[in-house]
This record gives structure tokens, sequence and C-alpha cells, in this order.
């Protein structure tokens, strides 16, 4: 019970910082940072860190050669991958439009297994896919009952839920015989070279930046929180309890975003967007249900 505890509170932190991330990136774009430019460093920051963390607390495990491909395709769905998908969707949109539609990873997940594995889906399951992408549209419309989002913007961030579910069916391979510093570290350092590239086709844009202290702490926080504490729990979360059900947790991200963007004066918080939210959830939530047997 003790063990079930930390695994649930650790997934549980593993959300809330996911969850700030979006404002914390929404930040970091509006104050001029090139978004390839601050995958990088938020990833560089995290590796340099963990990877002391680890060979100081002996932690850090020598893959195996027949692992690489495997090491090579996680960092591939994420961070590189993912991170595209979520930082431009995050200019295209909102934060907490982007953290709803990521939050729709479990349903995702759902289908997935329907149609590839043939794993069968009540009536219950269905009608709380409908009503979470009910949900989504009501979160993302304006005043007007109209769409107020880029379209690519909510493309690109349905291409990040995806990746996220390859990246879960990846790591949940790796954990059998890797533990969560070794993964996240070759995560993180590989997915800082994906980047770099990227990163140095910004230069221009980026020397007309300016740091301060302003837009330092927030990428501190995103190296160290979501980029590496949430990596940690999320990983230790897949090993102990599945796929499906640690993916589930991503439904309470759009609250988290919600609350702390609104606390920050960066959204307002009003009836519509809030129930868009609530609906979102709780369809989630039934679709995750399943008959006793």
């Amino acid at each position: 019970m003790k063990n079930a505890a930390w695994i649930y509170t650790g997934i549980l932190l593993a959300i809330v910082f996911w969850g700030m991330s979006f404002v914390w990136v929404d930040q970091l774009l509006g104050a001029g940072l090139p978004p390839f430019s601050l995958i990088t460093a938020r990833l560089v920051i995290s590796a340099i860190f963990l990877s002391l963390v680890s060979l100081g607390l002996g932690k850090l495990q020598r893959p195996a050669l027949a692992d690489l491909k495997w090491i090579v395709l996680m960092a591939l769905f994420e961070p590189f991958l993912y991170f595209i998908g979520e930082t431009k969707g995050i200019q295209l949109t909102t934060p907490t439009t982007a953290s709803v539609i990521v939050s729709t990873i479990p349903l995702f997940a759902m289908l997935l297994g329907f149609l590839v594995y043939k794993e069968r889906m009540s009536g219950l399951n269905i009608f709380g896919a409908v009503l979470a992408a009910a949900g989504v549209l009501l979160s993302v419309l304006n005043e007007e009952m109209s769409i107020k989002v880029n379209v690519l913007g909510v493309v690109m961030l349905l291409f990040a839920v995806l990746s996220t579910i390859g990246y879960s069916l990846v790591v949940k391979k790796l954990s059998s015989k890797y533990n969560v510093f070794t993964i996240v570290v070759f995560q993180n350092t590989l997915g800082a070279l994906l980047f770099l590239p990227l990163a140095l086709s910004e230069y221009g844009a980026l020397h007309q930046f300016t740091f301060s202290f302003a837009t330092a702490y927030p990428l501190v926080l995103l190296a160290l929180l979501p980029s590496t504490m949430s990596f940690i729990f999320y990983v230790n979360c897949i090993h102990r309890i599945g796929v499906v059900r640690a993916n589930m947790f991503s439904t309470l991200m759009p609250v988290i975003t919600l609350l702390f963007s609104a606390a920050l004066g960066r959204e307002l918080l009003n009836l519509r967007n809030g129930t868009g939210v609530l609906i979102v959830i709780a369809g989630l939530l039934l679709t995750q249900v399943r008959k006793k047997k």
C-alpha cells in the first residue's frame, strides 16, 4: 500500500508539473524565445542535471547494443516529435486549449487498442469518447460559438498526442530492463542532439532575444520539473501500473493549466471553458470504465 501511495503521488506531481509547463512555454514564446531554442535549452539543462545526479547515485546504466534502436525510437517519439507538436501547437492556440487536447491521450490509447489489438469497447466507453470530443469542442469555442484556434495548432497538438502514445509503448518495453534515471537521461540527451540543428537554424532570432530573470526562471523550471521530475515519475508509473492506467492521469492536466494560467492572469476563467474542461475529464474517465468479469 505504501509503494502504491508513492506511485500515485508521483504521477499526480508529474501531471501538476506538466499542466504548469504549458503556461511556462507560452510565457517564453511570448517573450520571443524561438521554439526550437527553447526546447533544446530545456533538454540540455535537464540532461546535464539528471546525468550528474544519476552518476552521483550510481544509477546510470549502460544500454545493451540490441536496445539502442529502441532508445533512439523512444527519443524520436518524445521529446523530439512530441515537443515539435506541443510547442508549435501552443504558439497557435492557448495553454489551456493545448492542455485539453493533450489530455485526450487516454482516448487515443483506447482507440488504438480497439483498432490494433481488437480490445472491446462498451457502450459507456463510446459515450465517454463522444462526451470528451464535445468537451474539447466547447473549450475551444469563443463567445460567438465559433472556433477560436488555428486549425494547424490543433493538428500539431494531436500529432503530439500520437507521439506520446508511441513513446509510452516503447518505454513500457525499456522499463523492464532499465531504471527511470537511465531512461530519462538518454531520452533527453538524444532529444537535445536531435533538436540542436533546428536550434542553430534560429540563431538570427535567438541573437535578438534578451535573457533576464523573467525568462530564465521559467526555462529552468521547465527543465527541472516537467522535463526531469515528471518523466521520472511517469516512467516509473508506466512500469508499475501499465500504459493505459498511467496515461489516464493526463485528464487532470487541463484543470491544472487553466487554474495556473488564470492565477497568473494569462487566461480568463469563465463558465464556458471551465465547463468544457470538466466535460473532457468526465468523458475520458468514462472511457476507462471496464465491466467486472
